[in-house]
């Protein structure tokens, strides 16, 4: 996927091709609730939106795919509730015994899990889209100001990015 410009920008644009970067002058982001959206939606609406406007990671061609998270959320809440009332399975009783079987709330729960987890991704709403942001925001130098004074650097390797965060040394 092609990296934005002011993120080429800001790593320095090594390529030194001509950047296409968004104007400065962008339009007021409206924060109204789209008329659409069920109640509970608007209820996720509310609580997201106002920090996705301050990171500046939102713009109006986002409402209608941003809306389709709410909705998902706003569903996959409620059967949460009805799946902590009755459970996750179910028994039934046949001439072959008992057996337990999946409560179709949970299975679409499940589902609309793996829905919301693809639009947390784009929309930076969970860690690993949140990583992914500052790696692409990083500078040309591959680092991640967490301290003024300390100044982290990447690591091309996960393990050694968790060897990094526990304080163990590697063995080569």
């Amino acid at each position: 996927m092609p990296e934005p410009g002011e993120i080429k920008a800001k790593k320095g644009n090594p390529g030194k091709r001509k950047l296409v970067t968004t104007p400065e002058c962008l339009p007021e982001l409206s924060s109204d609730v789209p008329d659409w959206l069920s109640e509970d939606a608007a209820q996720v609406w509310n609580t997201l939106i106002p920090d996705l406007k301050n990171l500046k990671f939102f713009r109006n061609t986002d409402v209608m795919a941003f809306s389709r998270y709410c909705e998902y959320f706003a569903t996959w809440k409620n059967l949460k509730v009805k799946v902590d009332q009755k459970g996750e399975t179910y028994e039934t009783s046949s001439r072959h015994g008992d057996m337990q079987r999946l409560n179709p709330d949970f299975v679409a729960m499940l589902r609309i899990d793996d829905k919301l987890e693809h639009y947390e991704d784009r929309f930076g709403l969970s860690p690993a889209a949140r990583q992914r942001v500052m790696l692409s925001m990083s500078n040309a130098t591959g680092q991640l100001p967490v301290d003024p004074e300390e100044p982290v650097t990447t690591t091309t390797s996960p393990m050694s990015l968790l060897q990094q965060m526990s304080g163990t040394q590697t063995v080569n």
